[in-house]
């Protein structure tokens, strides 16, 4: 599957299981993308990089949260992930930060 493809059914996925039965908040949408985050931070602190509640699966919980946000809110994220590619590629060396 291609990203959009990927867009559509972790909407379709959400929609099924009630999360899109009312409006729901942006803010809660991304308190729910970094809270994905937060459980990673805590598998990487554990040493846990495949098992249940591991590293690879809360990136992917993460990142399934991003795919149906962005359906949701009818953004082309792969066009959005290409043009910020791009954009990367004439940055200076860490963004012009320390770290």
């Amino acid at each position: 599957m291609d990203i959009k493809e990927l867009q559509v059914e972790a909407h379709k996925i959400a929609t099924s299981k009630g999360f899109w039965s009312s409006k729901r908040n942006h803010g809660e949408l991304i308190a729910l993308m970094h809270s994905e985050l937060s459980e990673c931070l805590e598998a990487l602190r554990n040493n846990n990089w495949t098992g249940k509640g591991g590293v690879g699966e809360e990136l992917a919980d993460c990142t399934i949260r991003i795919l149906d946000a962005s359906e949701a809110w009818k953004i082309d994220l792969e066009k959005e992930i290409v043009k910020k590619m791009e954009f990367n590629k004439d940055r200076p060396m860490r963004h012009g930060k320390l770290f």
